[in-house]
């Protein structure tokens, strides 16, 4: 992982981008690796949360039918 990293050093590294780098397909071997290294110094980690919200059914059903609250 550090070899592909050093071939973009000014590169800011996604997940996605060090696994193709890479050849693998499980992300734990990139936090595996990644924690290592930043143990070691040799990189820095910057860790990013997001949360999606999505319709359910009976939501994708208030669309077309309206909130049973206003129904009522």
């Amino acid at each position: 992982m550090l070899a592909a990293m050093l071939e973009e050093p000014a590169r800011t590294w996604e997940l996605s981008s060090l696994l193709d780098a890479c050849g693998w397909t499980d992300q734990a071997h990139i936090a595996g690796a990644g924690g290592t290294l930043d143990e070691k110094g040799l990189v820095v980690i910057e860790e990013n949360r997001t949360t999606c919200w999505s319709l359910g059914s009976e939501g994708e059903g208030a669309i077309d039918s309206g909130l049973i609250e206003q129904r009522i």
